[in-house]
């Protein structure tokens, strides 16, 4: 740092030349920084940088000449499902080098495609916005001073009346490192009327906090920058709102009235406030999840399957295989599984603990996709009950709930006629 110094200008290039004055820059309004994190890049090219300090109306010499190529992000995994199934998506933003709309919704003025802008109305100045390298799927969306922010005012209440009701919005948020660390930053917004009920969620770098705003205030924390993290907020037409972070529950709050009057990404209610990061994956359901969807909706990306446990498999069914010693077992699949483990007791007064061996009488795995198993050993005639657990790199799954069949009877022996 410098004293009298009143901000910083970065300057910088990545086509191999000399950066100078009419370079790509950046702004660095706190004089006492002595470091920017320069996001969004592409990890194939060499970028170089010259620095000036400012002092009023007046402006140093250009620094000396520094470069360096990024690094992609260590242990990201970008497998995953880019194609969302679920029966109630209204939203998808993959932001695969598009700000288009994919979910193919079919609903009132969809798709609900966004616009670069630098301000809220839609005759505003085009924005810069980035692509680089993301950790759910492909690319994401980069943000900073530059580039401006999104927005799209035709996805509102008027056009789906379900979302005064209920709704889920998720996506993928790498919040930076940034050089007003005390300011909030913005993620998402549903409006621009800063009383709400238009939300908005932001980070905080300072308190490592995330905040779901609207008339009241959600926050939880600790979130350190510079870490992948899968954010779902939840609203139920009670008044419940409930935030997830990486497939699990953070917090939830009664009577949290919020609005959508529009979809707005990287700025606030007001006018200051942009994000710095990365966002991706962004979607907007009708319809209220619970910790199981959320759990799923985080696994259809890789990047999910160490921090999240899968989801509890629902609808097993079980069927006896003829013999009365043996039962096919079977339940629908759930994301971001490596294998599952089919339990069984003929003591169904006793609830199966899979960490309990003294509560189950035997076991078998499969791989997944596989999602059927064949319980054998059993006795004819008997009375089991049968559960399945799902299990990923994170751990097991809740177990699901039990099923109970009375096996076929045995095959009498010993049969004798006599005349």
């Amino acid at each position: 740092a410098q004293s009298g110094v009143s901000s910083f200008t970065l300057y910088w290039t990545d086509d191999n030349s000399d950066p100078g004055t009419s370079s790509d820059n950046i702004t660095i309004s706190d004089p006492s920084l002595t470091s920017y994190v320069h996001g969004g890049l592409d990890n194939t090219k060499t970028y170089k940088y010259r620095l000036v300090a400012n002092v009023g109306a007046f402006t140093s010499s250009l620094s000396n000449m520094v470069s360096n190529s990024p690094s992609a992000f260590a242990g990201c995994s970008t497998s995953g499902t880019l194609t969302d199934t679920d029966p109630d998506l209204f939203v998808h933003y993959a932001f695969e080098n598009s700000l288009n709309d994919i979910a193919g919704s079919g609903t009132p003025s969809s798709p609900y495609n966004l616009t670069n802008v630098t301000s809220w109305s839609g005759n505003s100045v085009s924005g810069t916005i980035k692509y680089a390298q993301g950790c759910a799927y492909g690319q994401a969306a980069y943000f900073d001073s530059t580039t401006g922010y999104l927005v799209n005012e035709d996805f509102d209440e008027n056009n789906l009346a379900v979302l005064a009701d209920n709704y889920t919005v998720s996506m993928w948020l790498y919040p930076e490192t940034s050089n007003a660390p005390s300011t909030s930053r913005h993620a998402i917004l549903s409006g621009y009327d800063s009383g709400g009920p238009d939300f908005q969620l932001e980070y905080r770098e300072s308190t490592s906090r995330f905040e779901w705003n609207a008339i009241e205030k959600l926050q939880v924390s600790p979130y350190p920058v510079n870490q992948w993290y899968h954010v779902a907020l939840v609203k139920h037409d009670n008044g419940t709102g409930s935030t997830y972070v990486n497939g699990a529950l953070a917090s939830s709050i009664n009577n949290h009235s919020t609005g959508l009057i529009g979809m707005g990404i990287s700025r606030s209610r007001g006018t200051a406030g942009h994000w710095k990061g990365y966002i991706d994956e962004v979607k907007v359901f009708g319809r209220a999840f619970d910790g199981d969807d959320v759990k799923n909706a985080c696994l259809l990306y890789g990047q999910c399957e160490t921090l999240t446990t899968p989801a509890k498999p629902d609808n097993l069914t079980a069927a006896n295989a003829g013999d009365g010693t043996s039962v096919n077992v079977s339940w629908n699949a759930v994301n971001g599984v490596d294998n599952y483990t089919v339990y069984w007791t003929d003591d169904p007064s006793t609830p199966i603990d899979p960490s309990n061996p003294s509560t189950y009488d035997g076991s078998t795995t499969v791989t997944a996709p596989t999602t059927s198993a064949t319980a054998t050993g059993l006795t004819p005639g008997g009375n089991y009950d049968f559960t399945v657990v799902a299990t990923n790199s994170a751990g097991p799954s809740s177990p699901a709930t039990e099923v109970n069949l009375l096996t076929s009877p045995g095959v009498p022996t010993g049969l004798t006629a006599t005349s």
